[in-house]
């Protein structure tokens, strides 16, 4: 966290504040390439879970070799659209210099490609995580922000010319998560997995249909989520400016740090319930969300003090060199705080594949964003587009909760019944 946010402002400095919101964008559609994995990696998280639990070598070494064939062939099929996309953005690249945005052009080509092969290299956190290692994930992240940070020194350092500092700063933080994944899979099969080392002919198509049964349900939520939550990073960026993109993505980098600091805290949950469920422990799944539950009191409060200092937060951060509105501030800190509180069902739900009515809810919204945000957007200002996620997260997130409780105390009923 602390090194995200120590890098913005050398990036700002770097870039400017106009091409920092350029590459925001990209890395928008980078993102969204990312979630594109049809659901096969959460799909496998949990059936590796069981896997493991259960002692299972041979299904688990089936599994890892069918997760890395069916996830190599999803990011092949999404490097087509890759061409698309950057025609699309490219269009709204008018205010560079003819040289940044012919070279820009090209190397998104690269940036997107590698988000589609970083499909298949996050494999190596996926195993960790099923194996209850997930401490692995925030260290990967950690990494990935002090590499991006050493990046920014450098290329502040040795890039001299005015000219083709978006293009190279896009590369060299594409590249970095890709290198931290490299890593943690060569550490994974040289070392604790060295016994379940992919093999092509342990892959089944069986299993890939198994996979891919429960995994569309995820993909249906993770497409459902980068629509819903991004979509006002592509409207700003097309109806009002860059700058504006920029200045929004400061409150993200601040309040961001809520759901970085939830995730570390809950993400291992997700395959402790698993387990948890799997063992018939549902009285300790329900006592273990409402002690979370608890927990968000303070954050809640922490939340609202930093925006009565959001001003003198930005100003001694960021001096003058770019403008952060508190009005994009608040709807963004109540989006990071209800994902925070969503969290706490939905990895309850995800970890026992009962993801039908976030499948159900994302779509609804996903559906609903870009004409909402639009008409918000012509009635309200890109202030007021804002407040469409947030709205959207807390009616999510009171329907969740109801059928996480529900779901518990059906399950324990049940298990004291028999």
């Amino acid at each position: 966290m602390l090194c995200n946010l120590s890098a913005m402002p050398l990036a700002i400095r770097f870039l400017g504040d106009h091409s920092y919101g350029v590459w925001i964008t990209v890395l928008t559609m980078a993102n969204w390439l990312g979630s594109c994995d049809l659901g096969l990696g959460n799909s496998l998280r949990n059936q590796l879970a069981k896997s493991f639990a259960e002692g299972d070598r041979s299904r688990s070494v089936a599994l890892i070799s069918t997760g890395y064939a069916a996830l190599l062939f999803s990011a092949c099929a999404l490097l087509a659209p890759v061409g698309i996309i950057i025609i699309a953005l490219s269009g709204h690249w008018q205010d560079l210099s003819p040289t940044d945005a012919g070279a820009l052009r090209a190397c998104s080509y690269t940036v997107l490609a590698l988000a589609c092969l970083d499909i298949v290299l996050r494999l190596g956190t996926i195993i960790y995580t099923a194996d209850q290692r997930a401490q692995v994930a925030p260290l990967a992240a950690g990494a990935n922000g002090f590499l991006s940070l050493i990046a920014i020194a450098c290329l502040s350092a040795w890039h001299d010319s005015s000219t083709g500092r978006l293009p190279a700063y896009a590369l060299a933080m594409a590249a970095i998560p890709s290198f931290t994944n490299c890593i943690i899979t060569a550490c994974a099969f040289s070392n604790r997995f060295r016994a379940f080392w992919p093999k092509p002919a342990a892959a089944s198509l069986k299993i890939a249909a198994s996979l891919l049964k429960t995994g569309l349900g995820f993909f249906g939520i993770q497409i459902g989520m980068a629509m819903t939550f991004q979509i006002t990073t592509l409207i700003t960026a097309v109806r009002a400016s860059p700058s504006d993109v920029t200045g929004i993505n400061v409150a993200e980098k601040i309040f961001g740090v809520i759901s970085i600091g939830s995730a570390v805290a809950l993400f291992p949950y997700w395959s402790r319930f698993t387990a948890a469920d799997s063992r018939g422990e549902h009285i300790w799944i329900l006592g273990a969300i409402r002690r979370l539950e608890l927990a968000m009191l303070p954050i809640t409060l922490g939340t609202v003090t930093a925006l009565f200092f959001y001003d003198h937060i930005t100003r001694a951060w960021l001096g003058d060199m770019v403008s952060a509105p508190l009005a994009y501030a608040i709807p963004v800190a109540a989006k990071y705080l209800i994902i925070s509180i969503n969290s706490l069902y939905c990895y309850y739900l995800n970890a026992i594949n009962r993801t039908r009515s976030q499948f159900i809810l994302y779509l609804t919204f996903a559906a609903l964003s870009i004409p909402a945000c639009l008409s918000l957007h012509e009635a309200c200002g890109t202030a007021g587009m804002l407040y469409f996620v947030p709205v959207a997260l807390l009616v999510m997130t009171l329907t969740l909760r109801t059928l996480t409780f529900r779901t518990l105390r059906s399950k324990i009923a049940g298990a004291e019944a028999s």
